[in-house]
């Protein structure tokens, strides 16, 4: 691990992946990246795979413009990484299948859960899912269906323990005889709540940032950020333990 854009000579040479892991600022990751990945690309063998962590930006947005693009792309990991596996692996349409192909082996190699992006998208697999959820989870307060603890058990007795194992589409085919008498007896239904649900939340209505923030201060307080941090890690360890053991049963 590194801070130095400029390494000594031969330093990067003996490298096969290199992961740009700057701060996760939109902003920032869009002054900085492309020279960042410059200096990246002037520094280390040809064969070596650059990657970058950002959670939002295409690969194409920052590395069309260098010299060895066709092995660079986004290898964006879910936050903690040392207790959830899921790693996204982005190309550019530029990005050789090779890459892909040894990125994904070397995430197997450490551990880590890797998934494919067959096409660039914004904001990638992760984020759009998550996105989607906390939209409807903003509206349902905000039009004043439930509290923001109620929301919060939703997902952590409901729908949360289901997903942790099976994911959306394990979940429905489980739900009834398989995923299409899911979709035949259900899509009428699904149809016409998605049709119920209001417009994309801003996410700076101060009626409802005021909501979550008086909740979550009594629930974990921001002065015991560092504490709630650590039980989090702790429970995610003893979660990931878990699954662990089931699938070696």
């Amino acid at each position: 691990m590194t801070t130095d854009l400029h390494p000594k000579p031969n330093e990067d040479q003996r490298a096969i992946y290199a992961q740009e892991s700057t701060m996760e600022s939109v902003d920032f990751k869009k002054r900085m990246i492309f020279q960042i990945f410059k200096d990246m690309d002037a520094a280390a063998a040809p064969s070596t795979i650059l990657a970058s962590s950002t959670s939002t930006i295409p690969a194409s947005v920052f590395t069309e413009g260098l010299q060895n693009r066709f092995r660079c792309l986004v290898v964006h990991p879910v936050n903690p990484p040392l207790y959830l596996t899921l790693t996204e692996l982005g190309p550019a349409p530029w990005t050789d299948a090779s890459v892909v192909d040894r990125a994904y082996e070397i995430m197997e190699s450490i551990g880590q859960a890797p998934i494919r992006l067959k096409k660039e998208v914004l904001g990638f697999a992760v984020n759009r899912l998550q996105y989607a959820l906390l939209a409807e989870s903003w509206r349902l307060v905000k039009d004043g269906v439930l509290s923001v603890e109620d929301v919060d058990k939703v997902m952590s007795e409901g729908l949360g323990p289901r997903y942790a194992f099976y994911g959306p589409f394990g979940v429905i085919h489980l739900n009834a005889a398989g995923v299409r008498d899911y979709c035949t007896r259900y899509a009428g239904g699904i149809r016409r709540v998605l049709d119920d649900a209001g417009e994309t939340p801003t996410f700076d209505e101060e009626e409802v940032i005021g909501e979550l923030e008086t909740s979550l201060q009594r629930s974990l307080p921001v002065e015991r950020m560092g504490e709630h941090s650590a039980e989090r890690a702790q429970k995610l360890a003893e979660l990931a333990k878990l699954k662990r053991k089931l699938k070696k049963d």
